[in-house]
């Protein structure tokens, strides 16, 4: 293999890594900033309810990332030269099978999560789901603007548009799954790792074959509406304190006494019980299609391409990398201990 490409290559990769990792750092300096001025408001302005105060956070957050960071990082890579795929046309039958795909492994990486989580928490090391946390407390309106509109569009930029155009000349399956696992670590959460990760495999993939930004952007804005319409809806039905009071019924107890719970509670059922069939309908959807569409995958060879045994160093070992995933890793730990 040429030594001069695989040298430009993790450069390009240490790159791409450095500039997450900037991104990380200029988001919390921001917000330390605003929330320290914050602070100094505070006193002066009218009290707030708690709620309230929880959205304030939540927007000095998304102002330090979207407003401060999100340019740093590509002022940063504004020198790395881009190879942007082929923009091909796109059928809507192909993005809703893509979109169920993805369903499924939110479902399915989210339970690992948290699977995983609870093993943590066995051992004392309990890591905060900081993002559920935030969610739940949020202004309903601010959630689906802030998690269904400007995160999928800027985070799509981020990892689909900007990163997999720098990587994707050193091979497109090597730059699909680069991105998706940098997309993982960005979190900085173990819950969502896993199906972040598996979405990103789909977004990316889907970014390669027709280039055009607004259909990750589509899926990714559909798929965060999904995951988080439990949470929106246990703002108005409390279905979560109802399925944990279902469950505390054994199989052992009076029916009569099931029946007597259950009466004046029937419309909460109904729609709980209509949600989960439908959640567990597109699931299972999902995992059949995905089993069919993995056969078609394909990809492309670049010029450019790296060997197959050279790909994990290259990319993975990157100083610029390794610096991300620590930061990323650092953040998950603080997170959870503040």
């Amino acid at each position: 293999m040429d030594a001069a490409l695989q040298k430009q290559a993790k450069k390009t990769f240490s790159a791409v890594g450095f500039a997450l990792t900037l991104f990380f750092a200029v988001s919390l300096g921001v917000q330390v900033l605003l929330d320290v001025l914050y602070g100094i408001l505070a006193p002066s302005l009218p009290p707030l309810p708690a709620p309230a105060v929880t959205d304030v956070l939540i927007l000095l957050s998304s102002v330090s990332m979207y407003l401060f960071a999100f340019p740093a990082m590509l002022l940063f890579l504004r020198k790395v030269e881009r190879h942007a795929p082929r923009r091909t046309s796109v059928r809507a039958g192909e993005i809703f099978t893509l979109l169920l795909i993805s369903v499924f492994f939110l479902y399915f990486g989210n339970n690992v999560g948290l699977f995983l989580g609870s093993l943590f928490e066995n051992t004392g090391l309990a890591l905060k789901n900081t993002t559920i946390d935030a969610v739940a407390q949020s202004n309903s309106f601010l959630t689906l603007l802030l998690t269904v509109v400007i995160a999928p569009i800027i985070e799509e930029w981020i990892f689909r548009k900007t990163i997999i155009d720098c990587v994707g000349a050193y091979g497109e399956k090597l730059a699909i799954l680069f991105s998706a696992l940098l997309f993982g670590f960005f979190h900085a959460n173990l819950y969502q790792f896993f199906y972040a990760v598996l979405i990103g495999l789909v977004l990316g993939y889907a970014y390669v074959r027709t280039g055009k930004l607004w259909v990750t952007a589509l899926l990714h804005a559909a798929v965060n509406f999904i995951g988080m319409l439990p949470l929106l809806l246990n703002k108005f039905i409390p279905i979560f304190e109802f399925a944990e009071e279902l469950a505390s019924f054994g199989a052992g107890d009076d029916p009569l006494e099931l029946f007597e719970y259950l009466l004046p509670r029937l419309p909460t059922f109904a729609v709980m019980y209509q949600f989960s069939v439908a959640e567990s309908a597109l699931v299972l959807f999902g995992a059949v299609l995905f089993f069919i569409y993995v056969r078609r995958l394909w990809f492309a060879r670049t010029q450019t391409q790296l060997a197959r045994d050279s790909e994990g160093v290259t990319a993975f070992a990157a100083p610029g990398v390794l610096l991300f995933v620590l930061a990323s890793l650092a953040l998950t730990v603080y997170q959870s201990a503040i």
